[in-house]
């Protein structure tokens, strides 16, 4: 894999939120603290659904993104595509388990591995695997890919795109730090 996109990439050195971020339909400066290599972000709602995730637009087909998370006792914190708040896929976990989102419903959990992990997506062409890892190094795929070329105005409106985002649910909040975006390239013989 090649292609880093480091305008996109962020280490959440700066004091304010990068400008490849947007909170999804709305602007809530009190939910974060940016700063020191990490985004604070406080839990909201019970799903990405109502959690306001912060999204980018991604300009590839092809891509990867991953992140470490640390949540707190009674949080749950993910990394989505999100369309909007009635179909968003992705990962995200609790203390307890880790989960799968698929078409705004959460399934598939596994054993849980504690309150830091790194979480990575990879999206190529609309196919959708999900990893986890404790050190960031060694990666675990997580048992249930998705397709998500049906993700888009034909099927839900509103006109918007399949963005990438992270977000933080329940009761406290979520640290995110080390925010890598990576452009998948294709072999040119598939051109």
């Amino acid at each position: 894999m090649q292609g880093n996109c480091p305008e996109l990439s962020d280490a959440f050195q700066g004091a304010a939120l990068g400008w490849q971020w947007r909170f999804y339909k709305e602007l809530d400066p009190e939910r974060y603290e940016v700063g020191g290599g990490v985004l604070k972000l406080k839990a909201k709602g019970d799903s990405p659904a109502d959690s306001g995730p912060l999204v980018i637009i991604p300009p590839d087909r092809a891509y990867e993104a991953e992140v470490e998370i640390k949540v707190g006792p009674e949080a749950e914190a993910g990394l989505v595509l999100f369309y909007n708040d009635r179909c968003y896929a992705g990962i995200s976990f609790t203390e307890r388990a880790i989960y799968r989102h698929r078409r705004g419903i959460k399934g598939y959990p596994v054993q849980g591995l504690g309150c830091r992990l790194h979480l990575k997506l990879r999206n190529d062409h609309h196919t959708v695997t999900m990893f986890y890892s404790t050190d960031g190094i060694g990666w675990n795929r997580h048992p249930s890919a998705l397709e998500v070329s049906g993700y888009n105005h034909n099927n839900f409106g509103e006109f918007i795109s399949l963005r990438l985002g992270v977000y933080a649910a329940g009761n406290g909040e979520a640290e995110f730090s080390r925010f890598r975006y990576r452009r998948i390239e294709v072999d040119p013989l598939e051109k």
